[in-house]
């Protein structure tokens, strides 16, 4: 399970934590299957307690991928409340970004090597990074 800190891009505090928490038999099918193929779940929590579900924000879901991912973006009750949908041919990977009534309401643009994203808004204007340090 991988777990990535939510940091404050200008004082570098945590503001949350994202744990992936894949079920077991995915667990052990991606010591035979590339993980990136497989279902998975990401689950965002406020704070540095991910064991104290009052903490979570929402969680992140995508079925099995080959081509083309879905992402479902999902509320604390379980609602779907957006989406990502993977672009076809980008270098480094890209997503467009849909609410739940399926209007696109940003871009996620990886870099060549795909270790770092921006988010940005219609207008192409940078409202947010994941970078991999």
């Amino acid at each position: 399970m991988d777990t990535y800190d939510i940091l404050d891009p200008q004082t570098q505090s945590q503001l949350g934590i994202a744990k992936e928490k894949p079920g077991w038999l995915f667990q052990i099918l991606r010591l035979l299957v590339n993980k990136q193929l497989l279902p998975t779940k990401v689950f965002v929590y406020q704070g540095d307690n991910p064991e104290d579900e009052s903490n979570l924000l929402f969680s992140i879901r995508r079925g099995f991928t080959l081509f083309r991912s879905k992402v479902n973006i999902l509320g604390k009750d379980g609602t779907v409340i957006g989406f990502l949908k993977s672009k076809v041919f980008t270098l480094g990977g890209a997503f467009r970004v849909f609410d739940a009534a399926g209007n696109e309401v940003a871009l996620v643009k990886g870099d060549w090597k795909g270790w770092n994203f921006r988010f940005l808004d219609k207008a192409e204007n940078e409202i947010g990074t994941i970078t991999k340090n």
